[in-house]
């Protein structure tokens, strides 16, 4: 949180808010954030709490998996923030920005496809 608010206080004082790569790691934040806080957060206390009353079951390991699914988008969003941190694209640094593009839809094709399952099927 010092972070942003130290960053927050730059940026008002000395470069602004209108280049690209802030406004990229300002939204990529806001999305890890609430990612974290609507379904990280939640879908922990809700498993949890079916181990608790059932132990580990079908239904509390498909939470785990939506959890895992979460996470795939959360981290290509995190690899975006650090690259746009790193290399700090304008509008005109179209490959840069296309690899970021390419980076978030692997990521949730990846937590929407998934890459294997810990819910056994009923065969």
């Amino acid at each position: 949180m010092l972070t942003l608010a130290f960053g927050l206080i730059m940026c008002w004082f000395s470069v602004g808010f209108s280049d690209l790569w802030i406004l990229i790691g300002l939204a990529g934040y806001a999305t890890t954030f609430c990612i974290g806080m609507f379904i990280f957060k939640p879908t922990a206390d809700r498993m949890a709490g079916m181990i608790a009353k059932d132990g580990v079951t079908p239904a509390a390991l498909a939470q785990g998996q939506r959890i895992l699914n979460a996470a795939r988008v959360d981290y290509s969003v995190m690899l975006v923030i650090i690259a746009d941190m790193v290399l700090k694209p304008t509008l005109n640094d179209i490959t840069i920005l296309g690899c970021m593009a390419l980076v978030l839809t692997t990521g949730i094709a990846l937590a929407l496809g998934g890459t294997r399952r810990l819910v056994p099927s009923a065969a």
